[in-house]
Parts: C-alpha cells; structure tokens; sequence
C-alpha cells in the first residue's frame, strides 16, 4: 500500500515516511524518493551533474577499451584518482547515454546512505518520548548534506558513506565502520583527511570535551591560508594526487567559487549560515 502511494506520488510517500517513522518500509520510501529525484532532476550546465551526463554521453557514442579506461585512474595525465564515479559512467555508457538513468544509479547508493543516516538518529529514540527539540535537530541533520546535493554526487555522496561508517563505528561498536567509512576514499579521494582523523580518535581516544572545544573553536575560522595549506598538502601528498591538490587549492578555482557564490539566490546564501547557528545552539 505505501509503494503504491509512492508510485501515485513521491512526495506524499515521505510524509507517511515520517508519519510512521516506526515502520520498517519508513526509510525505505525516503530511499525511493531520493532515487526518484536523481532520475528528475535539473541539471544546470554551470553544474558537475552536467559534465558527467556529458561524460557518459562521449563514452556512449565513442566505447573505451576496458584496459584503456583502467589505465586512466592514478595517471598524472588523465587526473582520475576517484574510482566510484568513473566506473558507475563507464558501466553504464555501454547502455545508456541517459542522464536520467545515471543520475538515478548515483540515486540508489546517495539514497541509501542519506536515509540510513537519518533513521540512525531517528532509532536512538526507541522507548523514549519524541521531542520538538530532537524533531528539529532531524529537519537540521537532513537539510546539511540534503538530497539535493545529488547535483555534486562524489563529494557529498562520500560524506553520507563516511558518516554513517564513523556514527556505527563511535556509537555502536561496530568494527566494520571503519571499512565502510574508508569506502568514502574511493568516491571522493579528499576523505583520505577525514579517514586519518577518525583512525587517529579511534587509536588514541581523544577526549569528547575536547573535541567539542574544536568544535565550537572551528566556528571562529573565517578564512584559509590557501597558499600555506596548498604548500602543507604537496609536501605529503603522492605524487599522483598533486594535479588535484593544485586544482582544489589554486587561486583561479577559489575565485570561481567565491563568484559562484556571490550569484546565488539569498536563500541559498543564508540557508547554510542559518543551519550553523541552529546546530550551535543545540
């Protein structure tokens, strides 16, 4: 009866979702929606979600030997150092040159992930009365890397991976966290800084107030020095991971976006502000 309802409309399908957040096919109807909104989505042409479609589209017009498209990943020349991204394209280029179809693939694994991590708060209240407090501390936690973000799907697809790695690995004792939060490399390589500091807490136990000092200590860093933390990277990275590390941190790619964000409507300026302060607060 929910799959039906999802079917007649996906929206309403994550409100009963949440209605009945108790149900086992709750997270399972979130899931739905997000593969659904990777399928329908806008794909801007100033966006990534445009440059893999027309990623696909090449590859599907003109197929690249197997040995040939291994031999690009960890090349200098090439640039591929991301193993998820290019391999859902290519597998599926000898299909498809469907955007739609790609983007709901990346909807399958965003999907799981983004609903899982929700429903691992949503269970910490089981025998406990709900509160309006904890209800917005949900609407918060999904609207910081929202289904939305599918647009940049490397980055923010790893950081539900390596989130829900971490929280089953911190809070359940799970050893296996700890595999799946390394997964996160292979998706967005920049997880590796992340993925160090989760073995370095896990090997030595930080104290949590500690922590919590950085924590709230981070929120007085207003700006970088791109110069010294590019120099700081190039001194430790392979060699394979330069190109990228000079693309990330050049003063041409800070501009672009610096201008990007300049250009945005005001709610997406002051949406990621308002959600800072909100979880400040509690």
């Amino acid at each position: 009866m929910n799959f039906i309802l999802f079917l007649i409309s996906p929206f309403l399908g994550v409100i009963q979702a949440f209605k009945h957040y108790r149900e086992d096919w709750a997270k399972n109807s979130v899931w739905l929606f997000v593969i659904f909104y990777g399928f329908t989505m806008y794909r801007p042409e100033i966006m990534d979600s445009s440059r893999y479609v027309m990623k696909l589209q090449e590859l599907h017009g003109m197929p690249v030997n197997w040995d040939i498209f291994l031999a690009n990943f960890y090349s200098g020349e090439s640039g591929t150092i991301d193993i998820y991204e290019p391999l859902i394209t290519y597998i599926l280029s000898l299909f498809t040159d469907s955007g739609n179809i790609l983007f709901a693939v990346y909807g399958i694994v965003f999907g799981y992930f983004y609903s899982r991590n929700i429903w691992l708060l949503i269970d910490l209240t089981k025998g406990l009365k709900v509160t309006k407090t904890f209800w917005m501390l949900m609407v918060v936690f999904a609207c910081v890397i929202g289904f939305w973000n599918l647009n940049g799907v490397r980055m923010w697809t790893a950081a539900h991976i390596f989130f829900y790695g971490a929280y089953i690995l911190l809070a359940n004792g799970r050893k296996k966290g700890m595999l799946i939060a390394a997964l996160s490399v292979l998706v967005h390589f920049s997880f590796v800084l992340p993925l160090g500091a989760l073995l370095l807490f896990y090997s030595v136990r930080i104290p949590w107030r500690i922590l919590y000092f950085f924590f709230i200590a981070s929120f007085s860093i207003s700006a970088l020095n791109i110069d010294a933390f590019r120099s700081r990277l190039e001194s430790v990275a392979p060699e394979f991971l330069l190109p990228k590390v000079g693309q990330y941190t050049s003063d041409e790619y800070v501009e672009v976006v610096s201008e990007m964000n300049d250009v945005y409507n005001w709610y997406v300026q002051y949406y990621t502000k308002a959600l800072t302060w909100v979880l400040v607060v509690l």
